[in-house]
């Protein structure tokens, strides 16, 4: 290793050393605040160590990839790549952008047109059919979706971090950014009555989260403080069960159908038939407009991928199950991810094997070059198996958390704080040997002062 790639590669350990707390105890660590999202909201993760006691007990039965059967139904790295390093990096990026983005969002389009449907059926009838059948469109559709939080590079980006960054993520799905009380204010207030009018709410009020608030809550009361106006004012009670029942059925569809129109913007943003991101993405460093090289193209990729680090690890499950200062008690099932649908622990099982397909650059068993290839093409084939073998360590760590997560970090707290450090491995080996072989960058959101 040179001297130079050597500095790099010491400057991205220290980085993530510090961004994830891994070792250090934290009477010896600086606190170091990154925010994850520097659009006007408040902080959401105090980058504290973990803490001691779950770390310290867990050490000794860390995962571990020994004897796991990392085949993942893929095949061994041995699709061939161009002899050309930028035509090799090109490859891989429009593999990715057309069978694993593009796909996606096609099918999430039509995914959330049907949801639309179904949330227009139980709105006007609002018999317990046409709520299930509301309840499972939302569910088929979040399934797609969760495959698509992995991968937010282009319009679905925020300007700030993603280059032809257009926020429509956020305009879809914004969580953790998600406000159950302005939810519930709206109804009151009648801004669920039309798409229109929710549509001048902020995000954390509309979109997939609020979908499943207003089709799962399984009580009609309201999740704002007892001083809350809506409360106070004796509104809310006013209201009534049954009313309040129905205005969230009609809020689900005028939600369900801004989402619509951002899922048809963002598969036209990407489509040929459209502003052909893709194209964008597959042709850089040759014809691309926005990306002057191959590698800021595969760079903009692995920024996405760091989804793993902060969300997946940190978000979905650290916080929860009280690993990080951020929970001050010793568990917070309240902060996991899809807590009406008790769909937490599927969401995560969705973004990991996301995971896996945009490192091997196709799902499974189509053959398609990867980044897998590309390790492979620089020697690190021994780096390529540890990667697969981590991906299928998390996997089963996963099947033995006992589903919901709200209940298991609780009762199966052992479980989980494995499937955090199991999934914290895999994001160490790609945030750090990985882009270190490859000579990427990490992304500017986590970077911070520790560049």
């Amino acid at each position: 290793m040179s001297r130079a790639r050597g500095h790099l590669a010491r400057r991205r350990h220290a980085a993530l050393g510090t961004i994830l707390a891994l070792t250090l105890p934290l009477a010896s660590c600086m606190r170091v605040e990154i925010t994850y999202r520097d659009v006007g909201q408040p902080d959401a993760r105090s980058l504290d160590a973990a803490r001691p006691s779950i770390d310290a007990d867990l050490d000794a039965r860390a995962p571990d990839a020994a004897g796991i059967d990392a085949d993942l139904d893929a095949p061994r790295s041995d699709v061939p790549l161009p002899p050309d390093t930028a035509a090799a990096t090109r490859a891989v990026l429009a593999s990715v952008g057309e069978h694993i983005i593009l796909a996606a969002l096609r099918d999430f389009e039509a995914r959330a047109n049907e949801l639309v449907a179904a949330t227009d059926a139980a709105s006007a009838s609002g018999t317990p059919a046409s709520l299930d059948a509301a309840r499972a469109a939302f569910r088929a559709a979040m399934d797609v979706w969760e495959r698509l939080e992995v991968v937010q590079l282009g319009p679905a980006g925020l300007p700030l971090y993603a280059s032809g960054g257009r926020a429509l993520r956020d305009e879809i799905y914004a969580w953790p950014f998600v406000s159950y009380c302005r939810m519930d204010q709206d109804l009151v207030d009648g801004l669920y009555e039309s798409a229109d009018r929710l549509g001048t709410e902020p995000t954390s009020a509309r979109g997939l989260a609020a979908i499943e608030y207003a089709l799962f809550e399984p009580t009609n009361t309201n999740r704002c403080a007892a001083s809350a106006t809506i409360n106070t004012s004796g509104s809310w009670a006013a209201l009534g069960d049954a009313e309040v029942a129905r205005r969230r059925r009609v809020y689900a569809h005028a939600a369900a159908v801004l989402v619509a129109a951002r899922a048809r913007e963002l598969r036209l943003a990407w489509d040929p038939a459209g502003d052909d991101f893709l194209r964008t993405l597959a042709t850089a460093g040759e014809a691309s407009p926005l990306f002057r090289t191959a590698q800021a193209g595969l760079n903009a990729l692995s920024d996405a991928l760091f989804y793993l680090y902060k969300e997946v690890v940190d978000y979905k499950i650290g916080i929860p199950a009280g690993i990080y200062a951020d929970c001050p008690t010793d568990t917070c099932p309240d902060k996991v991810e899809l807590p009406w649908a008790h769909a937490s622990l599927d969401a995560i099982r969705i973004n990991l094997l996301a995971f896996r397909d945009v490192y091997l650059g196709a799902p499974p068993p189509l053959e398609a070059p990867g980044f897998d290839d590309l390790l492979r093409a620089r020697g690190a084939g021994e780096l390529d198996d540890r990667v697969k073998a981590q991906i299928a360590v998390a996997l089963a760590a996963l099947d033995a958390v006992a589903p919901p997560l709200e209940a298991a970090v609780t009762a199966d707290r052992d479980d989980v704080a494995t499937l955090h450090r199991a999934c914290r491995a895999l994001a160490d080996l790609f945030g750090v040997e990985v882009l270190t072989i490859l000579d990427l960058e990490l992304p500017n959101r986590v970077e911070g002062d520790n560049d």
